[in-house]
């Protein structure tokens, strides 16, 4: 897996990424081409051009094809590894966090990015995103001098990958300004009279300036984040919540991602029951009592005893 750069990774048999780092200038921008080579580190300048004011985002982007950038969007990991075409190359672990990154063609959410310095976990941020063609594109924010892999400053520091063999890579700029306002018109002096007039000038006047309002104290924003449903899973086998921060502390997107809970299983034909046949009931005999038994034997025998001797008497 390639996650730093680092000496060690370039030179250990790495067949499949190419590193970049280099400082950026001030002078106007242009877009160039390199040659990305397998297991090698290329550091060179970039002109970025300037703002007049503040810089909002300033993004170098790499592409595998010349046509002008219309549009972004997340990259597709299963793609990427296609391209790579490494079973010792995994991009998903490669490129584990799902970021936001701000571009001149909107924000691009959910990208898959990496960190590209071991020593500072959160130093040279690059993510993999696809243009308008979905050709692929690896998208780096422009710092100012953070210590690269091998100890030297460096504005940007980014890996670009190939399939094992020399690839061409378009660099462009993607650099946004904060708007300029108007600026104040320039005011004349008094104008003049005719030749030997003299040019009035009014009484001075006690100006008294106004005192500077005290600086409120910043109140603290507590946010509260609602988040709503879980939207449909994409083709990597990921699914996205969009939240709000009901008090709008920060204007950063908030969103979880996850990955799909896999499917249950379809159920089997479910096996019939036999339904229990009811147990014959065995006929209960008539049950006589056993003081009834008594009483008719008795009986029995009474009149047993009164034929006989009605017989004696008659023989």
């Amino acid at each position: 897996m390639a996650g730093n750069i680092t000496e060690a990774n370039i030179s250990a048999g790495n067949t499949t990424w190419f590193g970049v780092c280099g400082q950026t200038a001030s002078n106007p921008a242009s877009s160039f081409s390199i040659i990305a080579e397998p297991g090698k580190i290329s550091c060179f300048d970039v002109n970025v051009g300037s703002c007049e004011k503040n810089i909002v985002f300033l993004n170098l982007l790499f592409s595998q094809s010349p046509e002008t950038i219309t549009s972004l969007k997340r990259g597709n990991i299963s793609l990427l590894n296609s391209y790579i075409s490494d079973p010792g190359q995994d991009a998903s672990a490669t490129l584990p966090f799902s970021l936001t990154y701000q571009t001149s063609f909107g924000n691009v959410i959910a990208v898959p990015t990496t960190y590209t310095n071991a020593a500072i976990p959160t130093a040279f941020r690059m993510g993999y995103v696809q243009d308008q063609n979905n050709n692929i594109v690896i998208i780096t924010q422009v710092v100012k001098d953070l210590k690269g892999f091998n100890g030297s400053m460096f504005d940007f520091q980014a890996m670009l990958p190939t399939n094992g063999s020399n690839t061409s890579y378009y660099v462009t700029v993607d650099l946004s300004c904060a708007p300029v306002g108007p600026r104040p018109s320039g005011g004349g002096g008094p104008g003049g009279g005719g030749v030997g007039t003299p040019i009035s000038q009014p009484p001075p006047q006690n100006i008294t300036e106004p005192e500077e309002p005290k600086p409120e104290k910043p109140e603290i924003c507590i946010p509260e984040i609602v988040c709503g449903a879980w939207g449909p899973c994409d083709e990597d086998g990921y699914r996205y919540q969009s939240c709000e921060d009901l008090h709008g502390c920060s204007e950063i997107e908030i969103f979880h991602v996850e990955k799909c809970p896999e499917e249950p299983p379809a159920p089997g034909p479910e096996e019939l029951e036999e339904p229990l046949m009811p147990r014959p009931q065995e006929e209960e005999l008539p049950c006589l009592s056993a003081g009834l038994l008594l009483i008719i034997i008795l009986i029995l025998i009474v009149l047993y005893k009164r034929r006989k001797k009605k017989n004696e008497r008659t023989g």
